[in-house]
């Protein structure tokens, strides 16, 4: 039986997948395909990632999947550096979901232009430099960066001028950081 089957009869379990041996990029990468959108595609493209550049797994923390707790404490400070990560990540593989899944606030305005501007664009890049440490306070945290963004449409080029970001990010219940707001 191929690990696709047995997904659909496991209801979309990760866990599953690994238990079966399907920690190989092959394995996770065919696993988004089946579900993009799944509840493990954050922790299954941190892999694929990991998998892909190991030499950048080295200093990338986990991420507990959605619903699961970590066995251990989480460093909150690398965790929340995490989210900006996954946000670039969202934003170059203009994928919307990603986005969603770290910034459930996101308004339909906002979810709706981005949309429009991913689907017009043919490659998205954002990069950023952090300004100083995240400033955490119990279940809430501020990041302060220097954001660039490039994109291409219609073959023409365009890199949008620097931007001060400042995300503001909240531990949910599951001690995950999610985006709050950004300004």
């Amino acid at each position: 039986m191929s690990w696709v089957l047995q997904f659909e009869k496991d209801n979309d379990s990760f866990f599953r997948l690994r238990a079966l041996g399907g920690n190989n990029l092959e394995s996770l990468q065919n696993y988004l395909q089946k579900f993009p959108s799944g509840r493990h595609a954050v922790q299954a493209r941190n892999e694929v990632d990991e998998l892909s550049h190991p030499a950048m797994a080295a200093r990338a923390p986990d991420i507990p999947a959605s619903g699961s707790r970590a066995s251990v404490p989480t460093d909150d400070k690398n965790t929340v550096l995490n989210v900006v990560k996954q946000y670039q990540k969202g934003y170059q593989d203009k994928q919307l979901d990603e986005l969603k899944e770290i910034w459930p606030g996101m308004t339909q305005q906002q979810i709706k232009t981005l949309g429009v501007f991913f689907d017009s664009a043919s490659t998205v890049t954002l990069s950023y430099n952090i300004i100083g440490d995240p400033e955490i306070n119990g279940d809430r945290a501020t990041v302060t960066f220097m954001q660039s963004i490039g994109y291409t449409i219609k073959g023409q080029s365009e890199k949008l001028k620097p931007a001060k970001i400042l995300m503001k990010l909240k531990k949910g219940d599951q001690e995950n950081w999610h985006i709050d707001s950004i300004k």
